[in-house]
């Protein structure tokens, strides 16, 4: 989220109309920017898989326990997805080995 220089006013009523304080200002603003960063995985390549395990377990994801009830299924797996797109996880190898790591109980294969 880049930082903006006004809300809606005008620059010189803000540095008392002295050019210099604001080009001081454009300055200050332009390098705040310019040193701030990427968000997530924008920008930096693919993850590599202990990259995505570590960030996805950063993010808490939810356990699924092999419960027959098909709607807790559905809220685990929703929320899974919505980690692993924030992530910007998308080999579908990670994202599989990411949400089976999840599972527990009845739910597991290992």
């Amino acid at each position: 989220m880049a930082i903006t220089r006004n809300n809606g006013e005008d620059s010189s009523n803000r540095t008392n109309g002295n050019p210099d304080l604001a080009q001081l200002m454009q300055a200050f603003i332009t390098a705040l920017n310019a040193n701030r960063p990427p968000p997530n995985n924008i920008n930096r390549g693919p993850m590599s898989r202990a990259q995505a395990l570590n960030e996805f377990c950063k993010r808490r994801p939810p356990v699924f326990h092999g419960e027959p009830n098909p709607t807790l299924a559905e809220a685990w797996l929703k929320e899974i997805k919505v980690i692993l797109s924030t992530l910007g996880v998308n080999q579908d190898n990670h994202r599989v080995a990411l949400a089976a790591y999840q599972l527990h109980g009845t739910g597991a294969s290992h």
